[in-house]
C-alpha cells in the first residue's frame, strides 16, 4: 500500500497501531476510535459515567489531554434551553379566532389541565368547535409537552445539590461484565501492518497524539525516530468489555431528535445561542457520539524498538517513562509499571497493569444521524 506523502513517521506508526488494535479487538474502522491516555478508571459510578459524558473528536485517536471535549450533558442541557414552542406559533397554526375561543374555553374549566393533558383536551374540544385544526393543534401542544417534560427531567441534575449525569451501566455492573468477558492476545509488527487505515469514519484523519512517552510531541526528533523504527510487540488483555453508552433519565431522545430534524423556529428560538449550525452543523460540537466503550482489564505489553538511541535520548525517555509510554500511556503507579531498557539492538519497553483496575482503551463512534436512528 502506498503511504500518503504528507504523513510523518509517528502518524504512520499510530495508524499501524490503530489497524492492529481494531483488528485484534474485532472492531471496524467505520466506527472505531483509540482513546489515550489510559489510566485506571476512577472506581465508582461517577468515574465510569465521566468516560461516557464527552463527545469524541473527529480523529481515529482521542487524546483526552490534548483534545478538550465538551461534556455531553452540558451541551444537551444547553440545547434544550434554546428550544421553545411559543404560543404565537400555536396561534398561527390554529388561527386567531380559534385561539381566542380555545383560551376562553380553558377559563371555563374548574381545574386547568396540566401541560401533559393539554394535547388531548385540545383535541376533544377542537373535534367539536374547530375540526380542521384538531390534529395540527394537538401536534403543537404535544411537542410543547415533550419539551416541558424533557426540561423538567433535567432539574435534578441542575439543582444546587445536583445529581451526577448518569448512564445506564454502573461500576458494579462493569466489574460483573468483565468477570465473564474474554480477553485478547496478539502480536504487533510495524513493518507488516498497513500504514494507512481504510474505510474509516474520519476518512483516515488521525491527529493529536503523543510520541514515545506521555507529553512528548509526536513531531519531536525522538518520537519521529521511534515511529520510523521497526516495532515488535506482544500484547495481552485479560478481560475486555464492550460497554453501551446510554444516557440516564436526564436525556430525552424524542425532543433531541426534533431539535436535530428542525433547523428553524420553532423549536429553536429565533435568537438561539448556540443555534442548530453551532450544534449540528459542519463545525458543530454535537456531530459525533460514543455508541459504546471498550474497557480492558489486566493489560500487559512487551515491546522492542529497533532504532539507535543516543545516551541523551535514552536518559530523556527513561526519565519520562513514569508519565506513561506508547501505545497506552498509563502512568506508573502502585498498580501500573512502565519499564524501559536499552541495548545494542534498540529499546525494550514493558508495561503491566494489575487486574481489577479497568482502563478505557477505545470506543465506537456514531455520527449524529446514526445516533438518532436517522
Amino acid at each position: 500500500m502506498l503511504v500518503p506523502p504528507f504523513l510523518d513517521p509517528m502518524t504512520i506508526l499510530q495508524n499501524r497501531w490503530y489497524n492492529s488494535l481494531a483488528n485484534a479487538l474485532g472492531h471496524y474502522p467505520s466506527s472505531f476510535q483509540i482513546i489515550q491516555p489510559t489510566p485506571p478508571i476512577v472506581a465508582n459510578d461517577e468515574g465510569l459515567w465521566a468516560c461516557s459524558n464527552v463527545f469524541p473528536p473527529y480523529s481515529l485517536t482521542f487524546n483526552t489531554v490534548l483534545t478538550e471535549a465538551d461534556p455531553f450533558f452540558d451541551s444537551y442541557a444547553t440545547v434544550l434551553s434554546q428550544l421553545q414552542y411559543p404560543e404565537s406559533s400555536f396561534e398561527q397554526d390554529i388561527g386567531a379566532q380559534n385561539f381566542i375561543n380555545w383560551k376562553s374555553y380553558l377559563l371555563t374549566l374548574s381545574s386547568p389541565p396540566t401541560v401533559a393533558q393539554l394535547p388531548l383536551v385540545f383535541y376533544q374540544w377542537a373535534c367539536i368547535y374547530a375540526p380542521d385544526v384538531a390534529s395540527t393543534g394537538q401536534a403543537d401542544l404535544t411537542q410543547d409537552a415533550y419539551l416541558f417534560n424533557a426540561q423538567q427531567a433535567l432539574q435534578p441534575y441542575l439543582a444546587p445539590e445536583a445529581r451526577s449525569p448518569d448512564f445506564l451501566m454502573s461500576w458494579n455492573q462493569l466489574l460483573a461484565l468483565l468477570n465473564v468477558s474474554q480477553g485478547a492476545k496478539w502480536t504487533f509488527d510495524s513493518s507488516t501492518e498497513p500504514p494507512f487505515p481504510e474505510n474509516t469514519w474520519t476518512d483516515g484523519i488521525n491527529i493529536d497524539f503523543w510520541g514515545v512517552y506521555a507529553g512528548a510531541g509526536s513531531n519531536l526528533a525522538l518520537s519521529q525516530s521511534f515511529g520510523e523504527s521497526q516495532i515488535q510487540a506482544s500484547i495481552t488483555i485479560n478481560a475486555l468489555a464492550v460497554l453501551p453508552v446510554i444516557p440516564g433519565a436526564w436525556y430525552n431522545s424524542s425532543i433531541f431528535n426534533t431539535a436535530y430534524s428542525a433547523h428553524n423556529s420553532p423549536p429553536w428560538k429565533t435568537d438561539a445561542n448556540p443555534n442548530w449550525d453551532a450544534t449540528f452543523g459542519i463545525d458543530g460540537n454535537m456531530r459525533h457520539f460514543f455508541n459504546n466503550l471498550l474497557i480492558a482489564d489486566g493489560v500487559n505489553i512487551t515491546l522492542h524498538s529497533h532504532a539507535d538511541y543516543t545516551s541523551d535520548i535514552q536518559h530523556q525517555i527513561a526519565a519520562n517513562a513514569s508519565t506513561g509510554l506508547w501505545p497506552f500511556y498509563a502512568p506508573t503507579s502502585a498498580i501500573i509499571s512502565n519499564k524501559v531498557s536499552f541495548d545494542s539492538s534498540g529499546m525494550s519497553i514493558e508495561i503491566a497493569s494489575q487486574s481489577g483496575n479497568p482502563m478505557l482503551i477505545g470506543a465506537n463512534v456514531l455520527g449524529v444521524n446514526q445516533y438518532l436512528g436517522q
